[in-house]
């Protein structure tokens, strides 16, 4: 029954899409199995799962479980440079990296109107790739998640930050369950990011594997320890003056690693009262 329902999701997502059948099937098909035979291989050799690239650092909402909320001091703000971008994207073909991309770290992808560009240019470096975007869907239309669709992007991960549904945020789940997954802000967990969202101050022991498979990369191309960073506090290196893959490697970054590894978050400012498990961003 499970295969069933799938395949039945699969067939109407490729209808909403208008996509011929063979190509379509074979992408999916590609997407789901290959990537997760490649991945496991890939995550032997070199550790990273996945990579969030910020490459537009501003969002229209003010949420209260988020950084960009009014009672926050402002960071500093900007937009990645394209050169940057595709650099990063780059060194990452020099591995044939084929774990998850994400447009994104803070701040709202969609707001940046190069997104299609740049998404069309990772998937011809890194075929092999999952692309995922989370968004709030404020900004998304039929035609922007077709263009985006078209250009290579896998997955949609769309939070519904209103009281009430979206129509169409709605009808994209229910039509095109392969590519998007829909949720409300009401039902999710919300973390005590960095122990600064909520100042809990509650010291959290277990181990950490975020910094061991996970790259971050801010708007100004740092390499940031990881997600919860939203001040660039703990920098490894730019990757406008290094290799991305020398900064994954440098000493800097292992000794973080071997910290959080072994449960030692006391250690290190930021992680001390962060509440995140820590486990392995797929």
């Amino acid at each position: 029954m499970r295969l069933y329902e799938r395949l039945k999701n699969l067939e109407r997502s490729r209808r909403f899409l208008d996509g011929d059948p063979i190509p379509y099937y074979f992408r999916v098909i590609r997407t789901k199995l290959f990537r997760k035979i490649l991945i496991k291989r890939q995550f032997l050799s070199h550790s990273i799962a996945s990579v969030n690239i910020e490459t537009f650092c501003f969002c229209n909402r003010k949420c209260y479980f988020c950084f960009f909320h009014e009672r926050f001091p402002k960071r500093e703000q900007g937009i990645m440079a394209e050169t940057t971008y595709r650099k990063i994207i780059d060194d990452l073909a020099k591995i044939k990296y084929c774990g998850r991309v994400s447009p994104h770290n803070f701040g709202e992808p969609l707001l940046d109107n190069r997104l299609p560009t740049l998404m069309e240019y990772t998937k011809q470096k890194l075929p092999n790739c999952f692309i995922y975007i989370a968004t709030n869907g404020d900004f998304l239309t039929d035609d922007l998640f077709r263009e985006l669709i078209d250009k290579g992007v896998d997955h949609f991960y769309i939070t519904n930050y209103d009281d009430e549904e979206k129509d169409f945020l709605k009808v994209l789940s229910e039509e095109c369950h392969v590519h998007v997954t829909l949720r409300d802000y009401k039902f999710i967990k919300k973390y005590d990011r960095a122990g600064k969202i909520y100042n809990l101050n509650l010291p959290f022991h277990g181990p950490c594997l975020r910094p061991s498979s996970q790259l971050v990369i801010n708007w100004k191309g740092d390499v940031t320890l990881c997600c919860n960073d939203f001040y660039g506090k703990f920098v490894m290196g730019n990757v406008s003056n290094n290799n991305l893959l020398d900064i994954w490697a440098n000493s800097n970054f292992k000794y973080y690693r071997n910290k959080l590894i072994k449960g030692q978050r006391s250690d290190i400012s930021i992680c001390h009262h962060c509440d995140n498990e820590g486990e392995i961003p797929w």
